[in-house]
């Protein structure tokens, strides 16, 4: 029974596949439904713990009542054969609805694979092009993290490529912000922690401006050490700071799409103290 539900599997995800890349879709839908019809049945028949078993496989067959036979406790083993493993492109292609079944029962997009996404969205030279990369990359919350790395890539994109990714960064930003403003608040705090901003990180600045674009609320002056760092917070976290850097720049989405560069005229006083440029060791490239 297990090795027919995984042929079924199989057989209808490759059916969705064949449609998605202009098959008879009368035909490949007909015979679609009946392979689904045979998955349903076959997965009643199975128990619980079968089912649990066969999540990876189920998973991956693109057929939301099907996933929906799996208990939402079962997670996918690391230990499968690869053939048993989620197809994290196939299954965050599939319709939010799949997509919440998924995630209910362990599937998430990897790290790995979202800074992937970021780079074909950008990489992609029309709009038909980046609609499926753009699609997964949106699927899911970032963590803090992840908005550091997103970050760092953007900074080192042509700027055609930074211009392309802008949209979804932006609503990616907006959502990991909104879930969690008091990690973006600690996040801001470290940065403006540093010992002396003119040995800071050619891109501080620059990331910092995009915190204050996010909304982000202003560190507590006493625990900003140096005189130059409260000038800055002063001119881009007070309410006419805020005013006049989202004038400059055209608000969050066009600044990504500056490769953060369109707030240089703010931050050129600050820049231009910086004693040396030292490149970045890891994604976090916005600290010192």
């Amino acid at each position: 029974m297990t090795k027919l539900i995984s042929a079924l599997c199989d057989a209808h995800r490759e059916l969705l596949l064949a449609i998605d890349q202009g098959g008879d879709q009368k035909a490949l839908g007909s015979t679609a439904r009946k392979v689904e019809a045979t998955l349903l049945a076959s997965l009643t028949e199975a128990d619980e713990k079968a089912r649990a078993a066969l999540v990876g496989a189920v998973m991956n067959s693109g057929s939301l009542k099907a996933l929906k036979t799996v208990p939402e406790n079962a997670r996918p083993s690391p230990y499968a054969f690869h053939e048993a493993q989620p197809k994290a492109e196939f299954i965050a292609a599939q319709p939010s609805a799949y997509m919440r079944e998924a995630q209910k029962r362990g599937f998430v997009i990897s790290d790995k694979m979202r800074l992937s996404l970021l780079t074909q969205v950008a990489e992609a030279s029309s709009a038909h092009a980046r609609m499926r990369p753009e699609a997964l990359l949106l699927q899911g919350q970032i963590s803090d993290y992840m908005m550091m790395a997103m970050i760092a890539k953007i900074l080192d994109m042509a700027p055609e490529g930074a211009a392309r990714v802008a949209p979804a960064a932006a609503k990616l930003f907006r959502a990991c912000h909104k879930a969690r403003p008091e990690a973006s608040e600690q996040v801001l705090a470290e940065m403006f922690c540093i010992h002396d901003p003119a040995a800071a990180d050619a891109s501080l600045f620059r990331v910092i401006a995009l915190y204050a674009l996010l909304g982000t609320k202003m560190p507590l002056r006493d625990t900003i050490e140096h005189d130059d760092m409260r000038r800055l917070a002063k001119l881009l976290f007070s309410s006419q700071g805020r005013k006049d850097l989202k004038a400059l720049t055209g608000g969050l989405e066009a600044y990504i799409a500056s490769g953060l560069g369109s707030a240089s005229p703010l931050l050129a006083e600050f820049e231009a103290k910086r004693k040396h440029f030292r490149p970045p060791t890891s994604s976090r490239r916005a600290y010192a």
